[in-house]
């Protein structure tokens, strides 16, 4: 317990102003994280579970660029479905990190493909099914480090607007509902941190799922509405 100055002196006026100061900044401070914990969406990226359910879905629904760049190590590939690779580039099914930040910048930010389709929306979910240690054989992975195969369910709607052919103007949804692998390892700038190495994509499930006016699609497939030009931005394998 203690004691207030007299009433009606300036000293008064001053000690409860800086306990009411003071009382905010406790009430800041409590916010509910464990010490040393933050609450930056980044902060998902420290489990992997984290990476794969919480940050990549966030990112990828916001369609934030930086922050999906931020959970791809810079030697990631996404491996395309067989059906998904361009006949008359046969060898260049497979992407690099350029390619995919090159395709994802498009999608997100409204762009207008060749056929004058952009995507309006974006709602991915992922839950993980099943996690492999991988040995020291797999490409690229270094001794001292531990990778992860990771096969997680992937249930996304994307709203696409057409301005052009028949539906000229109006919105078409497209369903990616698949399983996918996906490679993680620790993030080389931040070993506190995951990040996915590789991307295989797999043919999606019941094809009737999306229902009548929804287009099913796998996610690759999405990805290559958005390439520009007769050759892809792909690096050889």
């Amino acid at each position: 317990m203690f004691l207030l100055p007299p009433e009606g002196t300036v000293f008064r006026h001053y000690f409860l102003a800086a306990l009411f100061v003071f009382a905010l900044a406790i009430t800041a401070c409590d916010d509910g994280n464990p010490a040393g914990m933050g609450d930056e969406p980044d902060d998902a990226r420290r489990t992997i579970e984290g990476l794969i359910t919480e940050y990549l879905p966030a990112v990828y629904s916001e369609m934030d660029s930086a922050g999906y760049a931020a959970a791809l190590d810079t030697s990631y590939q996404f491996q395309l479905l067989p059906d998904d690779v361009d006949p008359h580039h046969p060898d260049q099914d497979c992407w690099d990190w350029t390619a995919e930040m090159t395709i994802a910048g498009r999608m997100f930010s409204g762009w207008l493909n060749q056929e004058a389709k952009r995507i309006l929306t974006i709602e991915l979910y992922l839950g993980e099914e099943s996690r492999t240690a991988l040995g020291s054989s797999y490409p690229g992975k270094p001794h001292d480090e531990v990778w992860y195969e990771v096969v997680a369910l992937v249930d996304m709607t994307v709203v696409v607007w057409d301005g052009a052919g028949v539906g000229a103007g109006e919105v078409q949804p497209y369903i990616v509902l698949s399983r996918q692998e996906f490679v993680v390892r620790p993030d080389p700038k931040d070993q506190r941190k995951w990040v996915i190495v590789r991307q295989e994509d797999r043919p999606y499930l019941n094809k009737s799922a999306g229902g009548s006016g929804t287009d099913e699609i796998s996610w690759g497939g999405l990805k290559t509405m958005f390439l520009f030009g007769d050759s892809y931005p792909i690096s050889s394998k």
